[in-house]
């Protein structure tokens, strides 16, 4: 099925160190964004940065279903810009999880190489 050859040559892209780390960092911005106080800051963020948007947060990456995946990644491309500012901001909370967790990932989505692979 043409389907299922889609999705084996999807799969083995995703097999490429830095398309996996690329992937692998979404996941981590998706999953730290998941508490609330963090959401509200990205949801403020999105209102501030990206005003014209109509998402309103990020999706988490589906490991099995390459669409889901790749709408995942649109989603995070278009917010691009209000997750730097969302991260920025919570990286100055004195909540040392929080900040530093922060920071790692604004380290992380700024590197040429994660730009590049997504």
């Amino acid at each position: 099925c043409t389907s299922h050859c889609l999705n084996l040559a999807i799969s083995d892209t995703c097999n490429i160190q830095s398309i996996r780390n690329c992937t692998g960092t979404i996941q981590k911005v998706c999953v730290f964004f998941k508490y609330p106080k963090r959401q509200n800051v990205m949801l403020e963020s999105i209102k501030r940065v990206c005003p014209e948007s109509q998402i309103t947060k990020l999706k988490l990456l589906c490991p099995t279903r390459w669409v889901d995946r790749h709408d995942s990644i649109i989603t995070f491309m278009e917010l691009f810009d209000a997750v730097i500012d969302g991260l920025s901001i919570i990286s100055t909370w004195p909540d040392r999880e929080s900040s530093s967790g922060a920071y790692q990932l604004l380290c992380a989505i700024k590197q040429p190489e994660f730009i590049l692979s997504t």
